[in-house]
């Protein structure tokens, strides 16, 4: 059955049983349990505005890290919070809780369609990570990083911004995008803009 691939563990999504415990942890069944488990992401995710302004944190490459990693990414300077830098990260994170459930859950790399048809445009770059999920026997699409979390099945937008598709998996390494350097090389090629990549 197609649902059954989009339960299965990427190298980064895997159920550890960090991920395990924290998924156990967190109440409700299907939709319940989605817009809880995004709830959760958000108390332990820092917003660069409140957390980041006076502390002199260097982000890793937001691909290189697992689920498992993030979750447990903690800071004495951050109480309660985590080392999470963005969308990436909190759709990884949100794929692996998922999928501890036993709820299919894509990967889901987009691009706003303004910025892929504006040839100038370059950084930042505006992707976004949504995910689909099957639950109740239906597919939805969500935005995880955000409390406008649920959405019609392809509704891939964030207010009036409307995003395109680039690529659907278990992950970033599934997809083939191991660090934002790769991603951004894929990226120039399919957008046809060269200058996304460093000299």
């Amino acid at each position: 059955m197609f649902e059954s691939r989009w339960l299965k563990q990427g190298k980064k999504t895997q159920v550890t049983n960090t991920v395990k415990a924290i998924a156990d942890s967190i109440p409700g069944e299907g939709l319940e349990f989605l817009k809880n488990a995004s709830d959760y992401i958000q108390k332990i995710y820092p917003t660069t505005a409140s957390n980041f302004g006076s502390l002199n944190i260097k982000f890793p490459d937001k691909r290189l890290r697992s689920a498992d990693e993030l979750l447990n990414s903690t800071r004495e300077d951050l109480p309660g919070k985590n080392l999470i830098s963005g969308c990436i990260e909190i759709a990884t994170i949100f794929r692996a809780l998922c999928i501890a459930k036993r709820i299919p859950t894509i990967f889901v790399e987009t691009i706003s369609e303004e910025w892929k048809d504006d040839k100038k445009a370059l950084f930042p770059i505006q992707g976004h990570i949504f995910v689909d999920v099957y639950v109740d026997k239906h597919w939805y699409t969500i935005n995880p990083a955000n409390s406008n979390w649920h959405k019609s099945y392809k509704n891939y937008s964030l207010g009036q911004r409307k995003y395109i598709v680039l690529a659907k998996g278990l992950d970033s390494d599934d997809l083939g995008f191991y660090t934002m350097d790769i991603f951004y090389a894929w990226l120039a090629k399919e957008c046809n803009k060269p200058a996304l990549v460093k000299k």
